[in-house]
């Protein structure tokens, strides 16, 4: 898997345990905020027309899962489907070795630089960064979309 399948993978996650905590059902103001971070972890990649296919899915899925959650007593089937719908979709961004889709250059100049100000960070490659968060994305989605 690539990096950035990896971080937009743990980002989806993320804030997808803003979107539906518990068991109470997702608000309105939840669905725009979770989406809104979502959408915005794509602005770090280069701009490519492989993009449009989790950005659509992202904006789908979330609108989706708010309405079939609404009156629906158990959330925990719609909350995993909605997750795994929306991994899938980023699958689509494509393989490391002939995806366009990449960290644009300033995301990557950032990240040397914070990088560079951190020794935890500054102390990780490419490859244990990724080993990360592919351990931590897999957390989240246990812990929140398994319940």
């Amino acid at each position: 898997m690539s990096l950035e399948y990896l971080y937009l993978a743990f980002i989806v996650l993320l804030a997808r345990t803003v979107m539906g905590p518990g068991e109470e059902a997702m608000g309105l103001p939840r669905l725009a905020i979770g989406t809104a971070a979502q959408l915005l972890a794509l602005a770090l990649m280069r701009m490519v027309p492989g993009l449009a296919v989790p950005a659509a899915a992202i904006i789908v899925v979330n609108l989706g899962a708010f309405l079939l959650e609404r009156g629906e007593p158990s959330r925990n089937l719609i909350r995993f489907l909605a997750a795994a719908l929306l991994l899938a979709s980023l699958s689509f961004i494509g393989p490391p070795e002939s995806s366009t889709v990449r960290f644009a250059s300033w995301a990557i100049r950032l990240a040397h630089a914070i990088g560079g100000a951190s020794l935890l960070l500054s102390s990780l490659d490419e490859r244990s960064l990724a080993s990360a968060l592919a351990v931590l994305s897999g957390a989240l989605f246990v812990s929140v979309e398994v319940n």
